[in-house]
Parts: C-alpha cells; structure tokens; sequence
C-alpha cells in the first residue's frame, strides 16, 4: 500500500522545507537538524525529573507517584550519532501515560566522538545501576522492561544480552540488527523516506571503531549465538514497510520466536522509519505505542 495518508503529510512537509539530507553534514550539524524536527509535546505525565545513573544522565518519568511502579529503560534512536532524551520525550511521555510504567530514558554518549561499545557500556552501566537502585526512583527491580527504536533497539538487544540482570521484556520498533546491511528492505527503501540507505551507511561507519567489524554480534545482534538468543525475554518488535531496517527486525524477531522466545513481530503497512516517534500527529504510531503499552502491562504485572 502507499504511504498512509497522515505519513505522506508528513513526508511532503518536510520535503517543502528543503532541508539537508543528514549526512551531508558534519555530526554536530546532524544533531542539530534532528533536534530541529522536534515537535511541542503536550502531553503532561505526572513527574519529569533528570538524574544520573552512575555517570550516565537520564530523564525519569512517572505516571503517578505509586512508590512501587513497573520500570521501562527507554533507548532513543538517531543511528548511534544523533538523538538525545529530548529528541524522544514524546513517545517517552506516551509511553509512561498509556502502559502506567515508570520510563528511564538514558542519554548515553554519540559518535564518532565515542564509538562502540562506548554508547552500550553507557546503556549497559545505565541499567545495572537502575536494578540496583530502583526502589530510590519508585520502582520494582523485579519488574523492568528495556526498550528502544532504531539504533536504539539495537543497543536494547546488546544491552539485554551483556548487562546480566533479569529483564520481563523487549519492546523494539524497527531495530537495526544487521550492520551489514543487506537484506532485501534496505535497496527496496534505499531512498527512504527519511532513512535512506546513505544515511544508514553514513550511520555505521561513524559508530563502528576501526577495529569492528560489522558482523560482531554485539554490534549485529541479528547474528548472535543462538544461546544469547534464546536467554532473552518476551519480545515486541514492530516495523514499518518503508524502513530500510524492516527485514532485519523482522527476521530478529523470527529468529527469537525459533528459538522458543515469545516474541511477536507487527509491521505496520504504509509507515515510514521514525513513526513511532510521533503519536501525537500520527493514527498508527498511538495504535503502536498502546500495543506496546498493552504487552509491558501483561508481562511486567
């Protein structure tokens, strides 16, 4: 089906302002440009604090003052180089509201300036010391989720298979978990919108250090050991048909489900990468998000 009608308004607005395809520019001018296409949230969530988790800085968000909520670790999207907490305080609001969770979004470091692992030690330091000190933030450490989108996802994976700790469940909108890029959605979408192939290459070269190559399982989740696989929790990938990351999430979410994890992957006809971001504006990004909602009410009750 074509771009949903709400995605196409989207897609042309921006089109219309003629800006820079991101990597053209320096990562400094990409940030930037990505913070710039931050919508007004509305949304009002009953606490909104910033705080450290160890030397991590991260945005807490409460939907009620309950001392004992269902704690989900959000991490943003923006390919490993751009994104921040500010960048995805919408969906980090929606989600609090609608899944009645406390949401920790980690504002973990960027490429280039600090490549892998660098980002998923943050994420990983982030949510060892959120199980260890939960209850000082209003929450159970027996009951935490670990989310993301995108590069996000990515890093949620990785995160999920090295930190060591119990995790109830996996929420993923459009992971990456192939950094070498060549499955079928990747030339099928390669002009995006929004991600394009180049950005997505453009993306991997500033976050891989050299040394990685792209088929390490830590940066290429998709590929790792099937008893890595098979120890992580239930699992909620959700994908769009114009992703050049629609493939590999979708065969991540597979590969769980062979391997006995409960795993349920939904694609989202007619969306672009980057819808889940703006429930606000979209019909099929709330309907995602209260899906999502849905399922971290079930498994972390």
């Amino acid at each position: 089906m074509p771009l949903h009608p709400q995605s196409q308004s989207v897609v042309d607005a921006f089109v219309a302002l003629g800006l820079p395809e991101m990597d053209t520019l320096s990562p400094d001018d990409a940030r930037a440009l990505m913070a710039s296409r931050r919508l007004p949230v509305a949304e009002v969530v009953h606490e909104v604090r910033d705080l450290r988790t160890g030397n991590v800085p991260c945005r807490l968000y409460r939907p009620s003052d309950d001392p004992n909520l269902p704690l989900l670790v959000y991490l943003h999207g923006g390919g490993w180089v751009c994104g921040s907490v500010q960048t995805h305080d919408e969906p980090c609001r929606y989600l609090a509201n609608l899944s009645g969770c406390a949401v920790l979004s980690v504002d973990y470091r960027l490429a280039p300036e600090h490549k892998f692992p660098v980002p998923l030690d943050d994420c990983v330091t982030a949510l060892r010391w959120v199980h260890e000190h939960a209850r000082e933030i209003g929450a159970d450490p027996s009951r935490i989720a670990l989310g993301g989108d995108s590069a996000g996802g990515n890093l949620a994976i990785s995160a999920a298979m090295t930190a060591g700790i119990p995790l109830r469940f996996l929420l993923l909108a459009y992971p990456c978990t192939d950094l070498r890029l060549g499955s079928a959605s990747v030339s099928e979408n390669s002009v995006g919108p929004f991600l394009t192939e180049s950005l997505m290459r453009w993306f991997v070269a500033h976050y891989l250090d050299g040394a990685t190559e792209p088929e390490d399982p830590l940066a290429s989740p998709l590929l790792a050991p099937d008893e890595l696989l098979a120890a992580l929790p239930p699992s909620l990938v959700l994908t769009a048909q114009y992703d050049v990351l629609r493939d590999e999430g979708e065969a991540f979410g597979h590969r769980l489900a062979s391997l006995g994890v409960a795993s349920t992957v939904i694609r989202f006809p007619g969306q672009y990468h980057g819808f889940f971001g703006s429930p606000s504006i979209l019909d099929d990004a709330l309907a995602a998000h209260r899906i999502a909602a849905t399922m971290l009410g079930r498994h972390l009750a």
